[in-house]
């Protein structure tokens, strides 16, 4: 699954747009999109959760993504928010999404589940595994730095 978000501030609209592809398998060479639940969670800058609104309204922070791509808008949404996406491991699916290493540090300090900080803590381990491999890697000392600090 892809995972694409945009901010407005001026709307004060966050927006989401989850794509999901299964690949084909020899008996079947088209896949019909999967009903897969998708939990989510996002917090402000102090790391508190925002409510999930639409037309004034509460919406579930399970998603039922149920298309190869859906777009999910959400109103009153008042500071750029951090997205914890599959909540409490809410699909077997693997994710991609580009969290930035602030994210990820504020995720594994600000996350209300052990799924999401878990993850997110796994996230920027193999950034840092990754980087450390390189010879004098900048931005893996300053990853380092942040979560450590």
């Amino acid at each position: 699954m892809t995972v694409k978000d945009d901010y407005n501030p001026e709307t004060e609209q966050y927006t989401l747009t989850i794509s999901q592809r299964t690949p084909a398998t020899p008996d079947q060479a088209e896949k019909q999109p999967l009903h897969i639940p998708f939990a989510i969670e996002l917090y402000d800058n102090e790391g508190k959760v925002i409510p999930l609104q639409k037309g004034g309204h509460p919406v579930n922070s399970v998603l039922n993504v149920t298309q190869a791509e859906q777009t999910f808008v959400f109103d009153n949404v008042y500071f750029q928010p951090v997205p914890a996406l599959l909540c409490e491991f809410s699909a077997p699916v693997k994710l991609e999404y580009k969290w930035s290493d602030q994210q990820l540090t504020f995720l594994m300090r600000h996350a209300r589940n052990d799924f999401s900080r878990w993850d997110a803590a796994q996230s920027l381990l193999a950034t840092y595994i990754k980087l450390k491999r390189r010879p004098s890697s900048a931005r893996a000392a300053a990853v380092s730095a942040g979560a450590c600090g």
